[in-house]
């Protein structure tokens, strides 16, 4: 059945979507293909826009010299009064003059404070709530500008050790120890810095200390300007007050930042300036979100939240996953098939495929997960506006991707094939 969803979350976006609908400036505008497709075609217009509003400068620059040089001749005073109505049309015709919102946030963490090697160490934590216990005897240590994404089921624990870790959540045993000259910054997922009473601009002042001129200037970074740094905090919408939130963790200086959901309420555009942010941040980061392109984006090393324990891996979220489902595989790879009761009783069991081709089977999934890497890594290269910039670079872009999809397309036969092969001498057996 048809399906129209409305998200921010680029992962879903792109393995779900099919087409895309976008919205803008008052106008609908639609995309036959994938979400990262219309991105890329979103950068390519961007630069024909560009050159657009170029050609339409320079066409009203040369009707204005005529004008001028003409204007007060009574043989040119008609063509001169005719251009100048056409100077007006091209104005009101151009791509500058529609109401399109370009405003982009853009920020960076300022260069923090050397911290200690070690920023924060929990041992023999024991996380509870009522009639629940969390976490038991769980240890972690984040070292000085580590990046560490937790991951979990949900009600696993991973906000209540946040919450602890900051100091907003008294844990039942064990220890919870900051390390020598850590300034920790703290966002929750409701984004309380930004609540209470007065406006975003008297908010911004009263949690960070800034005067009117530094707090109007910080928070135009975050697309409050003008009046809107003048609106009620009971007012403003989940995104402002996201936006907000962030705004004041930045001018707070920490050089350990432990944040809980993030881009809860953000767009599109305003994750990807966290990421470009977060990623810069020189200080230590610990992340707890369901944002799988940020954990992806950000993490250095992932600590998992699972059955009342905590467990590391030394990778990114991405590398995590790629692991984790490559140790399932191999496990039940290596588990022998119980053979039925019939079976049993002629003392025969179904023929699996052979060693070799488990061998083989595993190594074209390695293969695969390789090629599937490296076009992500591709089609983050062609998201970009230079990969589009003339004929010839779209033309080997474009031949790029299709080279790279074909070789995933002809390892997935090769898999496929392997595995129905397997499934016959199956088959074979119990004939």
């Amino acid at each position: 059945a048809a399906i129209v969803l409305v998200a921010h979350d680029r992962w879903f976006l792109e393995s779900v979507g099919t087409s895309v609908l976008e919205l803008e400036a008052g106008r609908a505008r639609f995309f036959d293909g994938p979400w990262h497709s219309w991105r890329t075609e979103q950068a390519t217009r961007e630069i024909a826009l560009g050159r657009a509003i170029e050609r339409h400068n320079a066409e009203i620059e040369r009707m204005e010299r005529f004008v001028e040089r003409f204007r007060a001749k009574a043989t040119k005073a008609r063509q001169a009064q005719s251009r100048l109505k056409q100077i007006e049309k091209l104005k009101a015709d151009s791509p500058s003059a529609r109401q399109r919102d370009t405003r982009k946030l853009g920020f960076n963490f300022a260069t923090p404070t050397r911290t200690g090697r070690t920023v924060l160490s929990v041992e023999g934590l024991r996380l509870e709530v009522p009639g629940r216990v969390l976490l038991e005897t769980a240890e972690m240590w984040v070292e000085r500008g580590e990046h560490v994404v937790s991951v979990g089921p949900n009600g696993s624990g991973k906000t209540s050790l946040i919450e602890t870790i900051a100091g907003r959540r008294d844990a039942a045993g064990g220890t919870v120890r900051i390390g020598h000259n850590v300034v920790l910054g703290y966002l929750s997922q409701h984004a309380e810095t930004a609540a209470g009473a007065g406006t975003v601009l008297e908010a911004c002042q009263r949690e960070t200390g800034l005067n009117g001129g530094q707090a109007r200037a910080l928070l135009g970074h975050f697309l409050f300007s003008g009046n809107e740094v003048d609106k009620p905090l009971g007012e403003i919408s989940g995104g402002e007050q996201r936006r907000l939130s962030i705004a004041i963790l930045v001018a707070g200086g920490a050089n350990f930042l432990v944040m809980d959901e993030p881009t809860n309420h953000l767009d599109v555009e305003s994750r990807e300036a966290l990421e470009d942010a977060l990623r810069g941040f020189e200080g230590a980061v610990l992340l707890v979100s369901h944002d799988r392109a940020l954990l992806e984006a950000v993490g250095t090393r992932t600590v998992i939240c699972h059955d009342g324990a905590l467990s590391g891996f030394q990778g990114g979220w991405a590398d995590y996953r790629r692991d984790r489902v490559e140790r399932e595989t191999t496990t039940r790879a290596s588990e022998p098939s119980k053979p039925s009761g019939a079976h049993r009783r002629n003392g025969r069991a179904d023929k699996g495929p052979s060693n070799n081709a488990l061998r083989e089977i595993k190594r074209l999934e390695a293969e695969i997960e390789r090629a599937e890497r490296e076009l992500a890594i591709l089609e983050g290269e062609l998201a970009t506006p230079t990969a589009w910039a003339s004929p010839s670079q779209a033309a080997r872009a474009g031949e790029q991707h299709s080279d790279a999809k074909q070789k995933i397309s002809e390892l997935y036969a090769a898999w496929e094939a392997l595995g129905e092969r397997g499934a016959t001498r199956s088959r074979a057996g119990r004939a």
